[in-house]
C-alpha cells in the first residue's frame, strides 16, 4: 500500500447531543486518500466475502456484516427474555461499550488473528501494509497501535479482532452474549432460589474476562 494512501487529516465530529465545549464528545475520523479508499472497499468486500464464505466470524457478531442489524439482536433478546419470565426465572443483563475500542487494538495480535484465520498471501501481506507506518497529520505523527477511524477496513479487522471473545465468554456456564462491533451485551438466567448468589458470581466471572 503507498505511503501516501496512509498519511490521514483527522477531522473531529461531535457526537450527536454532545456538549460542544468537551474534546471527550469529539468523533476523530480519518481522512485519508480517494484512490486509497476505493482500493481498500475491494480489499474489504474480498475479507468480509472470506470471513462470511469459511464461517469464521461468531454468529453473535452483528455489526457491519451483510444482512446483519441491531433489529435482530433485539429481537433475540427480547425472547430470551420472554422465555425467562414464562418459566418464572430471573434474566440479569450486563451492556458494555468498549471506551477508545478502535484506538487500543494491538496490531501484531490482530495480524495473528488474521493468519490463524487462514487469511494469507497477498490479502495478509496487503492488510499488514495497511495497519504499518500509518500517519496522522501532526507534523504526521506515526500511529503505533490502534485502528485508523473511519477507514471502511477497520469495522471488519475489529469484528476479527475480538472475534474470540465469545467463545471466552462460553466458557462461563450459563453465560449468554450478543455483540455489535464494540458493543457487547451479556447474560444469564437463573431461578429465583438463591439467584442473588449465583448471578453475582456468574456475571463477575464474565466481567473478569473482559477486564483482562
Amino acid at each position: 500500500m503507498p505511503t501516501l494512501w496512509k498519511k490521514a487529516i483527522v477531522v473531529p465530529l461531535l457526537k450527536t447531543g454532545k456538549d460542544p465545549k468537551s474534546t471527550a464528545c469529539y468523533r476523530s475520523i480519518s481522512l485519508t486518500s480517494t484512490i486509497g479508499k476505493s482500493t481498500e472497499r475491494m480489499i474489504n468486500t474480498r475479507l468480509n466475502w472470506l470471513l462470511e464464505i469459511n464461517n469464521i466470524m461468531a454468529n453473535e457478531q452483528a455489526g457491519f456484516r451483510i444482512h446483519r442489524s441491531t433489529i435482530e439482536h433485539i429481537a433475540k433478546f427480547s425472547q430470551f427474555i420472554k422465555d425467562a419470565l414464562d418459566n418464572k426465572r430471573i434474566l440479569t443483563a450486563v451492556f458494555i461499550d468498549f471506551k477508545s475500542a478502535y484506538d487500543s487494538v494491538w496490531k501484531e495480535n490482530l495480524l495473528f488473528k488474521l493468519l490463524r484465520s487462514g487469511i494469507r498471501s497477498n490479502l495478509l501481506q496487503w492488510l499488514e501494509s495497511f495497519l504499518s507506518n500509518r500517519a496522522h497529520y501532526s507534523k504526521y505523527h506515526i500511529l503505533q497501535t490502534g485502528l485508523p477511524k473511519g477507514d471502511v477496513t477497520s469495522c471488519t479487522l475489529f469484528n476479527l479482532y475480538i472475534n474470540d471473545l465469545t467463545g471466552e465468554l462460553y466458557s462461563i456456564p450459563g453465560i449468554k452474549c450478543l455483540l455489535y462491533a464494540d458493543d457487547v451485551a451479556f447474560w444469564t438466567e437463573v431461578d429465583k432460589r438463591k439467584a442473588e448468589e449465583k448471578t453475582e458470581h456468574t456475571l463477575s466471572k464474565a466481567l473478569a474476562i473482559l477486564e483482562e
